[in-house]
C-alpha cells in the first residue's frame, strides 16, 4: 500500500460468534487502553512504541476530588504534566519534571507579566500535586513556548505545551520509569482495574526497560478532565531499515490482550492498537498482526 502516511488501526473485539456480536449493542466506556507503534522514516528515523491508559473518570483514575475540582475551575490552566522525559523543557535534563501549563493570551502584557502569572498559578497547584503523587519537586523556571519542541519531546498535542502556552516548571531528582510507573499507577488506578490486566500489563513490562519514559497528563475539559498515563520507548535510527512491522516486538511481549475490565459487554473501541508509518518516500510496508 502506497501512502504519504500509512496508518493501520487494529480493533480488539470480544471473542465470540458473529451472531452474538451483532446481537449485542456496541458500547463505549470512559476507560481506554491504546497501544501505538510510530515508524518515522521521514524525519527522525526512530520507532516509538507507547502504551496509553486514559479516562475522564476520577473513579478509574483516582486523583483527589479537591485537586480535580481545582483543576477544572481554573480558567487559565491548559494542563498538568508529570514526566521523567530527558528534557521536558530547555534547561531541564535527567530530572523528574512537573509542568503546570497556562494560556498566554494575546495582549496580556510582556514576558515578565506572563512569567509572573505562570509562577503564581503553578505555585498554587504544586503542593497539591506533590502530595497527591508523593513527589518532592521544587520550582525550577518558567518557560514560554514559542514553538512545539516540548510537544515533540513529550508526544503531546499543540494545545498542551505548544506555542501560546507558558509552563511553570518544577523538578526533582530523576527516578526510573519502572519506579515512577508503579508508584503513580498504584496511586491512580484501583487495584481491581490493575488486576484485570490488559494493556496495563504491557505498559508495566515496557516500563522495566532502562530506555523507557513515562508521563501522566491532566487536561481540564469543562465538567471533567481527560487523564492519560503513558509509557513509551524510542528505538533510534532503525525506522528506514524496516520492511515489516511486528508490534509485539517493540512492546517486548508475546501477546497483547484487552483488559478484562471490558468483559461485561461489547466495547470494540476501548482497546486499540495503532500502527502508523511516516515513510521517507513511496514505500511498501507489511504489518505482521499474527
Amino acid at each position: 500500500m502506497y501512502k504519504s502516511v500509512l496508518s493501520f488501526l487494529l480493533i480488539f473485539a470480544i471473542a465470540c460468534s458473529a451472531g452474538s456480536v451483532f446481537a449485542e449493542q456496541a458500547r463505549l466506556a470512559t476507560y481506554h487502553e491504546i497501544a501505538q507503534v510510530f515508524v518515522d522514516q521521514k524525519i527522525s528515523n526512530n520507532v516509538t512504541a507507547s502504551i496509553s491508559l486514559q479516562t475522564s473518570s476520577i473513579q478509574e483514575f483516582q486523583i483527589p476530588p479537591e485537586l480535580d475540582a481545582k483543576i477544572r475551575n481554573s480558567t487559565d490552566l491548559v494542563g498538568i504534566i508529570i514526566t521523567n522525559e530527558n528534557q521536558c523543557v530547555l534547561g531541564v535534563n535527567d530530572q523528574v519534571c512537573v509542568m503546570v501549563n497556562i494560556k498566554r493570551m494575546e495582549g496580556e502584557g510582556g514576558i515578565n507579566i506572563a512569567q509572573e502569572k505562570a509562577r503564581k498559578i503553578g505555585d498554587s497547584f504544586i503542593n497539591d500535586i506533590n502530595n497527591a503523587f508523593k513527589l518532592d519537586t521544587k520550582f525550577h523556571s518558567v518557560f514560554i513556548h514559542y514553538e512545539d519542541s516540548a510537544n515533540k519531546a513529550l508526544e503531546t498535542s499543540g494545545q498542551v505545551s505548544g506555542a501560546g502556552t507558558v509552563s511553570a516548571v518544577y523538578t526533582a531528582q530523576m527516578q526510573s520509569t519502572d519506579y515512577m510507573f508503579n508508584k503513580i499507577s498504584s496511586i491512580l488506578i484501583p487495584t481491581q482495574i490493575r488486576g484485570f490486566g490488559g494493556f496495563y500489563d504491557v505498559a508495566k513490562e515496557l516500563s522495566k526497560d532502562d530506555n523507557s519514559k513515562m508521563s501522566f497528563t491532566i487536561l481540564p475539559r469543562g465538567q471533567d478532565s481527560i487523564m492519560q498515563l503513558k509509557v513509551s520507548e524510542k528505538y533510534p535510527h532503525i525506522a528506514k531499515e524496516i520492511k515489516e512491522i511486528d508490534p509485539l516486538k517493540f512492546f517486548k511481549v508475546d501477546e497483547i490482550k484487552k483488559s478484562n475490565y471490558f468483559a461485561g459487554g461489547f466495547f470494540p473501541l476501548n482497546s486499540l492498537i495503532h500502527v502508523v508509518v511516516l515513510p521517507d518516500s513511496t514505500a511498501k510496508i507489511y504489518t505482521n498482526t499474527n
